[in-house]
């Protein structure tokens, strides 16, 4: 029994401990990911283009405007995500369906498939109100407004919590449509930016850290801007990616990990919940 004993705790010690090393050393997430356009009629699993079909059927008679379907196909190791962005211009808001995949033991199977609706308000508070499953590994940081809740699978229930959120947090703010007015309708761009200022923001909460390439510029050619192309990163955020901390590491794999994970996400959508009862969503 001494003997069996020891071996379990060994074997928790391992799981809780090693593991997130095994993240330290392999989490590489592209400082300024690409994001591809691509064909929606085809080139996609057909699990993903069933759950975009379906997505673009409810979002659309909600004044939605699809704007384009994505790729970003390297952004982290052993990821790939395909993404649909609609705009409702009424609203001010802009809506994601997203599918991640994952590459395990040398095999692709879809890990997440999710919406979520995005409100940025006069540059003070940003609501994301999504139904993804998953815990996100990084804190909210301030000003923005995050609620999560996967019982919501139909959009005009989503979508109508959304709007009551706005409502409750939004103080009578104006939205901001920054795809137009700040990145003149240049979607994967947009796009881009908004990953890379999270990644940003999680780098601030100490989960991660850029880890810039050299580059030895004493013979480079000088760059011209093409007034025919959006500005395009810096070289250094081209060529770079953002790595864990040690202790982000340990934080982001323990809010993954069996028992931690079921508790963590029971709490965060009850506490959600809450969020959308006391904006008057009534469900």
């Amino acid at each position: 029994m001494l003997f069996l004993g020891v071996i379990t705790l060994a074997a928790m010690v391992l799981y809780f401990f090693a593991v997130p090393l095994l993240i330290y050393f392999t989490f590489k997430f592209q400082a300024y990911p690409d994001i591809e356009p691509i064909d929606p009629t085809g080139g996609m699993p057909k699990p993903v283009m069933q759950f975009f079909d379906e997505c673009y059927r409810q979002l659309i008679p909600l004044q939605f405007e699809h704007m384009g379907t994505f790729s970003i196909p390297s952004a982290v190791t052993n990821a790939k995500t395909l993404l649909a962005l609609y705009q409702n211009h009424k609203a001010g808001t802009n809506s994601i369906s997203t599918a991640i995949y994952g590459k395990v033991n040398g095999t692709w199977t879809l890990q997440q498939q999710y919406v979520e609706h995005s409100t940025k308000l006069s540059d003070e508070i940003t609501i994301n109100t999504g139904n993804q499953p998953g815990i996100s590994a990084f804190p909210t940081p301030g000003g923005y407004v995050n609620t999560q809740h996967p019982d919501l699978q139909a959009m005009s229930e989503l979508f109508e919590a959304h709007l009551a959120i706005i409502k409750h947090h939004g103080q009578g703010l104006r939205p901001v449509m920054e795809l137009q007015s700040k990145f003149n309708g240049d979607a994967p761009k947009y796009i881009a930016t908004g990953i890379h200022g999270e990644l940003i923001k999680a780098a601030s909460a100490g989960r991660l850290k850029l880890k810039q390439l050299e580059h030895d510029n004493s013979t480079a050619t000088p760059q011209v801007s093409n007034p025919y192309q959006s500005p395009a990163p810096s070289v250094i955020e081209q060529g770079s990616h953002f790595v864990a901390t040690l202790p982000g590491a340990y934080l982001i794999t323990w809010k993954e990990l069996w028992p931690i994970k079921p508790i963590v996400a029971r709490m965060k959508y009850a506490k959600d919940r809450k969020v959308r009862r006391a904006a008057g969503f009534p469900k």
